[in-house]
């Protein structure tokens, strides 16, 4: 112990912070450090062995701003897909599913973080990359993705954009805009798909059931461009008065349901291989059943659990 003491005193004797912690703990007095010949610029003298560390660095280390935000997203990807590879294997490597659907999601993201800053819908930016991430020889590694996961995938996205759509509302102003939303729900969904199978079938020679699949598809996909534009506006106080936010967000559910039920029932018409009325009706019916489902869970969830409960 009286070693290890000694070593602690002629290590740096005479500087403040020295003293302070041998004086605090026992080891010397404050008169003794009078008869210490060691000075405090011998102290300062850097310790042989320790880099020295060039100003430029010491200015750039560690990253702030900026840089360190895009530092930080490159070290989160490559921990996600460290951790993906950990789990899934092969499929995270290169060739797999797991690894396409992540790089597509990477270069779709980086897409419309870029255009949104030039005031463009991030959406085209992503339609953009998707298109050619699966077209274009040597970089078409989304053709990798399974066929089923990009079925579930599209699901779970029109599922959380008609989420959004429905946290978003105001119920108040959705009753007195009521007639308003119906109207302006069916005219853009009908016409836009009416014009789209025209000019498929006057323009691309498409068969007239194949142009209005054509037509529901492109017009479904008007959700996903104005909602998280109109939260946006929501947001920073644009229309909330007059209800503006709600009746173009309602508005735009109701055309996505109508959309999605009238290509379910040209699809059905199209490869029918049955019942051609169970085929047409179908849509509506899915419709109607999840209407129901919806309206059931709701009740449950608005009693359970109880208000009074802890």
């Amino acid at each position: 112990m009286a070693e290890s003491n000694n070593d602690v005193i002629d290590s740096c004797k005479n500087t403040a912070e020295t003293k302070l912690l041998l004086v605090d703990n026992g080891f010397k007095t404050k008169a003794n450090f009078e008869n210490d010949s060691v000075s405090d610029e011998s102290c300062e003298k850097p310790v042989k062995g320790f880099i020295k560390v060039p100003k430029i660095l010491k200015k750039c280390l560690p990253p702030r701003g900026k840089p360190a935000k895009f530092f930080t997203i490159i070290l989160l990807c490559s921990a996600i897909w460290g951790t993906l590879y950990s789990m899934t294997g092969k499929s995270a490597l290169p060739g797999g599913n797991i690894f396409a659907i992540y790089t597509l999601l990477i270069c779709t993201s980086s897409a419309g973080f870029l255009l949104n800053l030039f005031s463009v819908p991030p959406i085209f930016g992503m339609l953009v990359v998707g298109f050619i991430l699966r077209n274009v020889p040597n970089i078409d590694f989304a053709k990798d993705i399974n066929p089923q996961w990009s079925s579930n995938l599209r699901s779970v996205a029109l599922a959380v954009i008609l989420l959004r759509s429905g946290l978003g509302l105001d119920i108040q102003a959705l009753k007195k805009l009521k007639y308003t939303v119906s109207r302006l729900a069916f005219t853009p969904c009908l016409t836009e798909a009416v014009t789209i199978a025209i000019s498929a079938y006057f323009i691309l020679g498409m068969p007239w059931l194949w142009g209005f699949q054509l037509g529901f598809i492109l017009s479904a996909g008007s959700p996903a461009v104005v909602v998280p534009q109109v939260l946006v506006l929501q947001e920073k106080g644009y229309g909330i008065q007059k209800g503006v936010p709600t009746l173009v967000v309602a508005a735009t559910s109701c055309d996505d349901v109508l959309a999605i039920s009238l290509f379910g029932v040209f699809y059905g018409v199209a490869f029918s291989d049955g019942n051609l009325l169970f085929n047409i009706f179908r849509g509506p019916l899915e419709t109607v059943i999840g209407l129901l489902g919806g309206f059931v869970i709701g009740m449950l969830l608005w009693y359970i659990p109880s208000i009074k409960g802890h």
